[in-house]
């Protein structure tokens, strides 16, 4: 009778740890940085200056503080890295928003996220999964963010030959 009592306390054990550990593996409301992480090395030094740009931002954008929002506060910032695919170039468009913001606001598909050492969010959006395991690696749920950006700081670049380079806005054909 006791071996069986010990049996069974086993088996009740065992049946519990198992449902606990599935029910933690569905759960995506924690993200930690190891589940994200970021394999080109142009992406984390162009990430690495925009952190530091918003640091800093009184002195970095000194001169073009009049053409922002008198409200616009770069403490509130997050990072948005927007990936996508025109005209056959992989576009990565570093969006830096306020996120005080909630009119107009435009749907993103956050494949994961982290926050720089500084506390800084940074948020993927990669509709496609585009440049998963060139870019990124994550075991992150994608999920979906509406965010405004048009009150914002946008730094469009695109990707060549594993280099981010800036993408000039396209010249007018009149």
């Amino acid at each position: 009778m006791k071996s069986r009592n010990i049996f069974l306390l086993i088996v009740f054990t065992l049946t519990v740890l198992f449902l606990c550990s599935c029910h933690n593996g569905k759960r995506n409301d924690t993200i930690t940085d190891t589940d994200f992480v970021i394999l080109n090395k142009s992406l984390s030094d162009e990430l690495d200056t925009l952190v530091s740009e918003l640091e800093n931002f009184d002195i970095v954008f000194k001169d073009f503080l009049e053409y922002l929002h008198d409200d616009f506060d770069p403490k509130r910032c997050n990072i948005l890295v927007s990936i996508s695919i025109h005209n056959m170039d992989t576009l990565v468009d570093f969006i830096q928003y306020d996120t005080l913001y909630k009119d107009k606001l435009e749907i993103f598909p956050i494949v994961g996220s982290f926050k720089s050492a500084n506390g800084i969010t940074i948020q993927f959006a990669d509709k496609g999964w585009l440049t998963r395991g060139v870019l990124y690696e994550t075991q992150q749920v994608c999920h979906i963010l509406p965010i405004c950006y048009f009150h914002s700081l946008i730094r469009p670049m695109v990707l060549r030959n594993g280099k981010l380079i800036m993408n000039p806005p396209p010249l007018c054909e009149n």
